[in-house]
């Protein structure tokens, strides 16, 4: 089944979630986990409210990595979501 068919199925419940969760004291929980990194070579570290917005995705439509990028690429409700 291809990732965006996934969604169409379970976008009510991804909006859902929004209302739900104060995302904005969020990444203060996820600091205590998850520390950025801050080195000056390389590519800088994606946000770490992303990186846990696209797990929770993961998680609920049974996706596993590179399922869970193509969905946020090709889908607008999960492009909505992780925003």
């Amino acid at each position: 089944m291809r990732p965006s068919a996934v969604v169409q199925a379970k976008a009510p419940f991804s909006k859902q979630s929004i209302s739900y969760i104060d995302w904005n004291s969020l990444p203060n929980e996820i600091d205590i986990f998850y520390r950025q990194g801050k080195s000056k070579k390389g590519q800088s570290a994606y946000p770490r409210l992303l990186l846990f917005k696209m797990l929770l995705m993961g998680i609920w439509y049974d996706l596993i990595g590179i399922d869970v990028d193509d969905m946020v690429n090709e889908s607008l409700s999960a492009i909505f979501f992780v925003i």
